[in-house]
C-alpha cells in the first residue's frame, strides 16, 4: 500500500536538504506546497506520480541549485507559463510528462535556453506547434529527448533538432502526426543510438542514408505507411561495429525480397519484428544466422533469440531451422505448407512461446514435446493437423496456454495432460475428438488469489480458478462428469455440438458464478435439475436440441429466458415454453424480460451470444479438465494471451452466427 498524506510545513526546517524523492506517494489531490521553493539547497526533487493537483507553484523557480526536477504524471491545472524554469539555470533533467502544456506557446524557446539540460521528457503534454525556431541554441548537451504522444504536425521541432542537437543519443518522436518522407537529416545526429518514430504517418521508402548511422542500436519504424525495399539494411552491414540490436518495421507495406545477405553482418542483432508487411523471405532452411545471444550454460554456450515476430507476412514453404532458436516465436497468419515432423530435429528447450496458428501445416503432430520443456504458450490452431493429440504434450509441465482448435485431431483427450498443472487456457474445439470428458478430483495443493468484479477470491484448489470451459464441436460421448460442479469459479461452460448422453448433473446449481451455459445439440435426457434455479448470475442459457423431458423448473431466473433456449426437446414442458405441462392453464408466452441480463440474446440458432458470454470469454476463455484445463489471467505473456483470446472470441462469434 502506498504512503498517503500531506507534506508537513516542518519540512522547511531541513535547511541543508539536497535530495527529496516523493514519487508514488499519494498526496490525495493536494497542491504542491509553496514552501518547497524555500529549500534552497535542493539539487534533486522527484514528485513523479504523487497525486498532486491544482497549480504548479512558481516558487519552484527559487530552487537555484536544482539539477533534477520530475513533475510527471500528476493532475495539475494547465500552466499559464513555464518561464520560472529559466531561473533554474543548473537543470540537467526535466520530467513533465502528462502535464497539459497546451497554453504554452513558447515551450521550445524556454527549453532552448537551458544550457546544461541533458534529459527532457515531455511525453503526452498536448504541445503546441512551433512555427519560429530559435536562431541560437544553448541546450547543446541534450542526450535524451522524449516528445512522444503529442499531436505536433509542424516540422519546426525537427529543424531545431537537426541544426542544434547533434549530441542526442535517445530520441522519442513516436505517436506524432508527422507526414511525408522520413528526413535524411536524422543522419546528421551522429551520436543517435536509439530512434523511435513508430505510429506516425511517414510514407515512401526508408532513407538509404540510414544505413550510414553506424552508432544506431535501436530503430522503431512500425505503424507507418512505409513502402519500398530494405536497401538501408544492406548499407548497415558496411558499418565497422555493426551496432544494430533491435529492428522493428512491422505494420508497414514494405515489399521486396529478404535474403540471408540482408543479415550477413548484423552480428549484434538481438530481436527484430517484420510482421504484417509484404516482404518475401528467401532464406535457406539450414541457414545459420550470424546474430545470436550467447547464454552461459554448464554444457557450453548455445544461441537463442529473445523475440521474433514474423506473423502476418507472405512466408511460405518450409520454416527455416534457425527461427526455432528463438525464445519467443510467432509465425502465425502465414502460408507455411509442410508436414511438421521436422520439429523433433530442431527442438529448443528455451522456446517459451510458439505460435504457428493460421497456416496450412498438415500431418500428425510429432511425439517429441518433452524436448520443449520451456514452452509456456503453444498455439497450433487453424491448420490441417490430424491424428491423435500426442501424449508427450503432458510433458510440458510449465505450459500455460494450449490452443489446438480448428484442426482434425481425433481420438481421446490424452490423460497425460493432467500433468500440466500450470495450464490456464486450453482450446480443443472444432476437432474430431471422441470418448468421454475426463475429470479428476480437486485435490491439488495449489492455491491462488484472483480478482473479479472488484472482489478478491482465494482458491485452495486450482480447479476453483477455472473460468471458462469450451469443448464444443467435437464427438465427445458419455455423460457430463458430476465432478464438474466442483469448478466453483466457473463463469462460462460450453459443451455444445457433441454426443453427450445421460442427465445434467443434479448439483449443477453449485456453480454459483456461472453466467453462460450451453449444452445444446447433444443427446442429454431427463429433467432440468431444479438446482439450476440457484444460479442467480446466469444470464445466458441454451439447452436446445436434446432429449430433455418433464417440467422446466419454476424460478424468477429461468422464467426470463426465451423459449429458444429450450426448443428441440419434444418432451419438455413448462413456463415460457410452447408446450404446457398437464394441469397447467394455457397462457401466452411471457415477453422476455429485457432487464434480466440477456437483452443481448440474438434470434439465432444457438441463442448463446450474450453480454455475459463475452464477459466470460474476455476474462480469459479459461478452460480445463484434468488439469487439462486451466485459467487465463495476466502474466508475463499478457500481450500474447490477449491476442489469442481476441482471435478465439472472433472465431466463436463467427461460429455462433452460422
Amino acid at each position: 500500500m502506498p504512503l498517503r498524506g500531506k507534506l508537513n510545513p516542518s519540512l522547511i526546517e531541513l535547511k541543508y536538504l539536497t535530495y527529496l524523492d516523493m514519487r508514488n506517494i499519494d498526496f490525495n489531490y493536494s497542491q504542491i506546497p509553496e514552501f518547497i521553493g524555500s529549500l534552497s539547497n535542493l539539487i534533486h526533487l522527484e514528485l513523479y506520480h504523487a497525486n498532486f493537483r491544482r497549480n504548479i507553484p512558481f516558487q519552484l523557480g527559487n530552487l537555484s541549485n536544482l539539477q533534477y526536477l520530475d513533475l510527471s504524471f500528476n493532475y495539475f491545472n494547465k500552466p499559464e507559463n513555464i518561464e520560472w524554469l529559466l531561473q533554474l539555470s543548473s537543470l540537467k533533467y526535466i520530467g513533465m510528462s502528462n502535464v497539459n502544456l497546451s497554453n504554452i506557446n513558447n515551450w521550445l524557446h524556454v527549453v532552448n535556453k537551458l544550457s546544461y539540460l541533458t534529459s527532457l521528457f515531455l511525453y503526452h503534454c498536448n504541445l503546441l506547434n512551433i512555427f519560429s525556431v530559435p536562431h541560437v541554441n544553448s541546450s547543446t548537451s541534450l542526450d535524451v529527448l522524449d516528445l512522444s504522444y503529442n499531436n505536433l504536425t509542424s516540422s519546426s521541432v525537427l529543424e531545431w533538432l537537426f541544426n542544434f542537437n547533434t549530441s542526442v543519443v535517445e530520441l522519442y518522436l513516436n505517436n506524432y502526426q508527422f507526414q511525408g518522407s522520413i528526413p535524411d537529416d536524422f543522419t546528421r545526429i551522429n551520436s543517435l543510438a536509439h530512434l523511435y518514430l513508430y505510429s506516425n504517418e511517414f510514407e515512401h521508402e526508408i532513407p538509404k542514408a540510414f544505413g550510414g548511422m553506424c552508432n544506431l542500436k535501436t530503430l522503431f519504424l512500425s505503424g507507418n505507411h512505409l513502402n519500398g525495399q530494405l536497401d538501408f539494411i544492406q548499407n548497415l552491414t558496411r558499418c565497422v561495429n555493426h551496432s544494430i540490436e533491435s529492428l522493428h518495421l512491422r505494420d508497414n507495406p514494405l515489399e521486396g525480397v529478404i535474403s540471408e545477405a540482408h543479415f550477413s553482418k548484423l552480428t549484434k542483432l538481438k530481436n527484430f519484428d517484420l510482421s504484417n508487411t509484404l516482404l518475401d523471405f528467401n532464406i535457406n532452411f539450414d541457414w545459420v544466422p550470424p546474430f545470436q545471444l550467447e547464454v552461459p550454460n554448464f554444457s557450453g554456450k548455445f544461441s537463442i533469440f529473445p523475440l521474433k515476430d514474423l506473423s502476418s507476412n507472405n512466408l511460405e514453404g518450409k520454416i527455416p531451422r534457425f527461427l526455432f532458436k528463438a525464445s519467443h516465436l510467432d509465425l502465425s497468419k502465414n502460408m507455411f505448407l509442410e508436414p511438421i515432423q521436422s520439429l523433433c530435429a530442431i527442438a529448443n528447450g528455451n522456446l517459451d512461446l510458439l505460435d504457428l496458428s493460421n497456416n496450412q501445416l498438415l500431418g500428425e503432430l510429432p511425439n517429441c514435446w518433452m524436448h520443449f520443456e520451456g514452452l509456456k504458450v503453444l498455439n497450433l490452431a487453424n491448420n490441417h493437423f490430424h491424428g491423435k493429440i500426442p501424449i508427450s504434450l503432458g510433458s510440458l509441465l510449465g505450459i500455460e496456454t494450449l490452443d489446438l482448435s480448428n484442426n482434425n485431431f481425433s481420438g481421446i483427450i490424452p490423460l497425460s495432460l493432467k500433468n500440466c498443472t500450470k495450464l490456464r487456457f486450453i482450446s480443443l474445439q472444432d476437432n474430431n475428438l471422441s470418448g468421454e470428458i475426463p475429470m479428476c478430483s480437486s485435490s491439488y495443493d495449489d492455491h491462488a488469489i484472483w480478482m473479479y468484479k472488484g472482489r478478491e477470491y482465494e482458491y485452495k484448489s486450482i480447479l476453483g480458478l477455472l473460468k471458462s470451459i469450451d469443448l464444443s464441436s467435437n464427438k465427445l460421448t458419455e455423460a457430463i462428469p458430476s465432478e464438474i460442479v466442483e469448478l466453483n469459479g466457473l463463469i462460462s461452460l460450453n459443451l455444445s455440438r457433441n454426443l453427450l448422453i445421460g442427465k445434467i448433473p443434479s448439483e449443477i446449481g453449485l456453480l454459483r458464478s456461472l453466467e453462460a451455459l450451453d449444452l445444446s445439440k447433444n443427446q442429454l435426457c431427463g429433467g432440468i435439475p431444479s438446482s439450476i434455479s440457484l444460479i442467480n448470475s446466469l444470464s445466458s442459457l441454451n439447452l436446445s436440441n436434446n432429449n430433455l423431458s418433464v417440467k422446466i423448473p419454476i424460478s424468477s431466473q429461468l422464467n426470463t429466458f426465451n423459449a429458444i433456449a429450450y426448443e428441440g426437446n419434444p418432451n419438455l414442458c413448462g413456463f415460457s415454453f410452447p408446450k404446457k405441462c398437464s394441469r397447467e392453464k394455457t397462457t401466452q408466452n411471457p415477453a422476455v424480460n429485457r432487464g434480466s441480463g440477456h437483452a443481448g440474446i440474438q434470434e439465432e440458432e444457438d441463442g448463446f451470444v450474450t453480454l455475459g458470454f463475452y464477459v466470460s470469454v474476455t476474462l480469459g476463455f479459461v478452460v480445463g479438465f484434468l488439469g487439462v484445463v486451466g485459467t487465463m489471467f495476466l502474466n508475463d505473456f499478457k500481450d500474447k494471451l490477449y491476442v489469442i483470446g481476441v482471435v478465439i472470441m472472433v472465431r466463436l462469434e463467427r461460429q455462433l452466427q452460422t
